[in-house]
């Protein structure tokens, strides 16, 4: 019986050897599972991360666009308003020519009349 018991346990312990091999090799697997794991998530923020940043410079490239054509109209709108302006102030110009060129031209016959008159 003894040496029955003896054969048992050595199988035993062969079998525990081989378990615990396996279980050491299994938390190797584990570990090295566990650090891919880790590092693919790290991977993840990174890329989340990235994502987030690419959609605020479009979010920013986008406004700063309406910002752009918001302002490209009211300087379109500005310039038409001093073009139309400039236009009133150059017939301004014109009509005060004409009025002077005129009063000139009155204070020349005033002036020649007022001759004539002294001359007689």
């Amino acid at each position: 019986s003894l040496p029955k018991e003896r054969e048992s346990l050595t199988e035993t312990s062969a079998m525990l050897a081989k378990l615990f091999a396996r279980t050491a090799d299994k938390e190797m697997l584990c570990s090295a599972a566990l650090d891919a794991g880790n590092e693919l998530s790290a991977h993840a923020v990174q890329l989340h991360d990235a994502l987030e940043a690419s959609l605020a410079a479009r979010v920013y490239d986008a406004t700063l666009a309406q910002q752009t054509h918001a302002a490209k109209d009211s300087l379109e709108r500005q310039l038409a308003a001093c073009n139309q302006s400039l236009q009133t102030c150059e017939q301004e110009l014109a009509a005060e020519r004409a009025r002077r060129k005129a009063a000139e031209g009155s204070s020349a016959s005033c002036q020649a009349q007022a001759k004539a008159q002294q001359a007689v």
